[in-house]
């Protein structure tokens, strides 16, 4: 049941009302017993507020905090964890004149010690190898550890005499935890996973949950007891732009993350084989040029940033999720918003995507081309 919103006044000339209507009696401004109902209506408020308040915590679609975290309990979901980064780091030796042994946990940071990663497993370097690589994960989780290029990190937090350290790979893969914003699509879908796998919404929705690097997914059935389930591996970064996840070990991880989660013992039917790839690119390049008004000849510089941000969240947009049609119209629609008054656009064209594909803009997309003014 879902209360009626009122205000303490309303509620105060309702207790009034009721009084009179009972007893016939009128009370004056300073009549005792009506500053003693007044009192009464300010908790009365107080308690309908909280009523509807618990009323709108009962729906996903307005829960939040530990409320929204009750519900995803109910139907079997909780908030994905944040991840670390990973890299591959190299470490080198001087002299190899015997075994090396280089403990799992061992410590590397950058000069300025923003973010420390430690080894994965145990490296071993036989005598007479001077170089060896290992996998090593960042000791805190999130992105901001993210997109180090190789040979950022050199300095060994626990130093070993003759040895020192690079990474061979730029840092990825580090996520956020979900926010309640992120986490409520999930709850809202949660019933699409209470049966087994099967249903394509069933075997979308349990790759989702795998990991929170899986921006979308696709699952299609080619043939009889065949399913492949397609997924595009990305996040949203701190600034609200699009990262998708080009490292091929980050990707494999994801992949893996997807198909452990499909597990044929408590998930999926045993008649189904199921196959996780990554979802196949469609390369697509941005070229427009536009005018502005001669109106707003005052705004011009603004003007163009708006325009030069737009074309990026278009791009953004084309990119997060599986199968979207690559539409200029949306990016004609975008740049007129942000102030263009005229638009043509050379590319792209629109094509339409299958549900496994993904659009991917090539090195070839430049910032818009600001021709002048119009009347």
């Amino acid at each position: 049941m879902t209360t009626v919103a009122k205000t303490p006044a309303e509620i105060e000339a309702e207790v009034l009302g009721r009084y009179r209507e009972l007893t016939g009696k009128t009370l004056l401004a300073a009549d005792p017993r009506r500053l003693l109902l007044q009192s009464v209506t300010g908790y009365l408020a107080h308690l309908r507020t909280l009523i509807e308040l618990a009323d709108r915590r009962n729906l996903p679609f307005q829960a939040d905090g530990a409320s929204l975290m009750a519900l995803g309990t109910f139907v079997g979901v909780q908030p994905l964890p944040g991840q670390a980064s990973t890299t591959t780091l190299q470490f080198t030796r001087a002299t190899a004149l015997v075994d090396l042994v280089i403990a799992a946990g061992r410590r590397a940071t950058t000069p300025d010690a923003k973010a420390i990663w430690a080894t994965a497993e145990e490296l071993v370097l036989p005598a007479g190898v001077l170089v060896g690589t290992v996998q090593a994960r960042c000791t805190s989780l999130g992105p901001a550890s993210n997109d180090l290029p190789p040979g950022a990190i050199t300095v060994l937090v626990d130093p070993l005499a003759g040895v020192t350290v690079t990474n061979i790979t730029a840092t990825a893969g580090g996520a956020k935890a979900q926010t309640d914003d992120e986490f409520r699509p999930a709850v809202i879908a949660a019933p699409d996973g209470f049966t087994i796998a099967g249903p394509r919404t069933a075997y979308e929705w349990l790759a989702k949950q795998a990991s929170p690097l899986v921006l979308d997914a696709a699952a299609l059935s080619p043939s009889p007891g065949e399913v492949v389930v397609h997924v595009l591996a990305g996040r949203w970064a701190s600034d609200g732009s699009l990262v998708l996840i080009e490292d091929p070990a980050v990707v494999a991880e994801v992949l893996g993350l997807v198909d452990a989660a499909l597990d044929a013992d408590t998930v999926r039917p045993l008649t189904d084989d199921v196959t996780v790839l990554e979802a196949a690119p469609v390369p697509y390049t941005v070229q427009v040029e536009y005018w502005i008004r001669q109106a707003d000849a005052g705004l011009v510089p603004s003007i163009q940033a708006a325009v030069e941000a737009a074309q990026d969240a278009y791009c953004d947009w084309q990119e997060a999720a599986l199968g979207r049609d690559i539409n200029p119209t949306e990016l004609v629609t975008r740049l007129a918003a942000a102030g263009a008054g005229r638009v043509v656009v050379t590319e792209p064209t629109y094509a339409a995507l299958a549900r496994s594909e993904r659009a991917l803009r090539d090195e070839y997309v430049v910032a818009p081309l600001y021709r002048g003014l119009y009347q």
